[in-house]
């Protein structure tokens, strides 16, 4: 009898160390809770952006010729364009870049609730189409359109820019590839310097979008429009939100060291 209660009382103090040894655990875990694996999200934009020229010229050269009877104005249709194919030729292009659209006469006396006089009974418009891949020699011509006037043809200013022409960069695509990686970089390298701002790390990636393939002036001219300008600007911007996690990837920490770290503290305990 005397040996079961001696067991007994054994088995009683060690389950009392056994609970005493958890709840340390627990109470140390719960001091020393670590943080989440993922912290909170971080969001970071990249940018990629290249330099280049139109490689497009695009110019519809529209004038407008006026008069009474249909075959004066059919003389003069055929007078100006004649002058504006020498106009063109004269700055270096070939003549056979130019397209004609045909003329659109307007009768006056046919448009319906017409009221006050009238100038000229027919209205005639046409439209040469140049198109060359010959920026540079466009560009000087189009400084030049004074010129025509001297011939008595006016060109209208119907066009997006005008009475000028349009320069295109045709290749944009071709280069939509390189453009995004490099945007992807930039974004990523980013949100690495903020998270380390903010003492942390990056974990995995959570959202990412890229913005469209935009084609800019080089110089942000007000009222001037991308297409009136030669040299261009490609830009790709990727934004990107990251995960966070501590720094130093801290984690849970093991059985073995919560159980020493509890026992330290129920140590700590008793000497207090």
């Amino acid at each position: 009898m005397a040996l079961l209660a001696l067991l007994a009382r054994l088995l009683g103090a060690l389950a009392v160390g056994l609970g005493l040894a958890a709840a340390g655990w627990f109470v140390g875990e719960g001091l020393r809770a670590p943080p989440p694996p993922e912290a909170g999200r971080i969001t970071a934009q990249g940018t990629a952006e290249r330099d280049v020229r139109a490689d497009l010229a695009v110019w519809p050269l529209r004038f407008v010729v006026t008069g009474d009877y249909l075959t004066d104005v059919r003389t003069a249709v055929g007078e100006s364009e004649n002058a504006v194919r020498k106009f063109v030729a004269d700055g270096g292009l070939d003549p056979a870049s130019l397209t004609a659209t045909g003329a659109e006469v307007t009768d006056v006396y046919a448009v319906p609730n017409r009221s006050g006089q009238v100038a000229a009974r027919y209205i005639a418009r046409e439209t040469l189409l140049l198109r060359t891949g010959d920026v540079d020699k466009v560009a000087a011509l189009a400084r030049r359109a004074g010129d025509l006037m001297a011939v008595s043809v006016a060109l209208s200013g119907e066009g997006p820019t005008g009475a000028g022409p349009v320069f295109l960069y045709t290749r944009a695509e071709e280069e939509r590839a390189e453009l995004e990686e490099g945007a992807d970089r930039d974004a990523k390298a980013a949100a690495e310097k903020l998270a380390q701002d903010a003492g942390a790390q990056l974990g995995g990636l959570a959202k990412a979008s890229r913005g469209a393939l935009e084609i800019l002036p080089q110089d942000d001219v007000p009222g001037l429009p991308e297409t009136a300008r030669i040299e261009k600007r490609l830009r790709v911007t990727t934004t990107v939100e990251y995960a966070l996690k501590p720094a130093g990837g801290q984690g849970g920490r093991s059985p073995l060291n919560a159980l020493a770290a509890a026992s330290g503290w129920r140590n700590e305990a008793r000497g207090g």
